[in-house]
């Protein structure tokens, strides 16, 4: 009785330290608050011509140019989902008017596996501008190099990517394709983003 009771409050333990991890710590601002860091919208353009690649025996095509600079909310790092196979890693980013920390410091941002959420208590906090500027990207390198870079990529980080959304597909006929707007929300509202280049500024 005394060992499953030790096991049970070792089970309770844990299980809040993990609830802590994901939700009690809250972001960490480094910037200032009173100016957007990364003040410019996503840029998104039609296509001139096709564009594919290959990556992993996945067939990665084209719908749209896509740039941006952004702020970094949170970077996380995949390697058992199937996702994985062509994007290891999450960008959760904000630009715009939700890159002043003035406004991200009201609300508390996290992940739930390839999902972002964000919750807040004043209930003057500016939800619809968080909504509208900011979204989890899955990062796709074109090549070796890029997928380096993007393992260096960290919370509060500004980035400038330039590159594509895409629809990622497979001879199984599995595929995942990239949202192509900025004001959806929900499952498939996530970007998935080729990235051909990214220039990384640290705070």
């Amino acid at each position: 009785m005394t060992s499953y009771k030790s096991l049970l409050i070792f089970i309770v333990v844990l299980a809040g330290l993990i609830l802590f991890l994901v939700f009690g710590l809250g972001n960490r601002w480094e910037y200032p608050p009173g100016q957007a860091v990364a003040p410019e919208e996503p840029v998104q353009t039609d296509l001139k011509e096709k564009k594919q690649w290959k990556k992993n025996g996945y067939l990665i095509q084209a719908l749209a140019k896509f740039d941006m600079t952004a702020r970094v909310i949170i970077a996380d790092r995949y390697r058992t989902d199937r996702e994985a196979d062509v994007s290891p890693m999450d960008l959760t980013v904000a630009w715009g008017p939700a890159s002043d920390t003035a406004v991200l410091q009201q609300f508390d941002f996290y992940k739930l596996h390839r999902y972002y959420r964000y919750e807040w208590d004043d209930p003057g906090a500016p939800s619809s501008v968080v909504k509208s500027h900011t979204a989890n990207m899955h990062m796709i390198g074109k090549d070796s190099y890029t997928d380096s870079k993007l393992t260096h990529v960290e919370a509060e980080d500004i980035v400038t990517i330039e590159g594509y959304l895409v629809e990622v597909s497979a001879t199984d006929g599995w595929r995942w394709r990239s949202s192509l707007t900025r004001n959806d929300s929900g499952n498939g509202a996530c970007e998935l983003v080729l990235v051909e280049s990214i220039k990384i500024k640290t705070p």
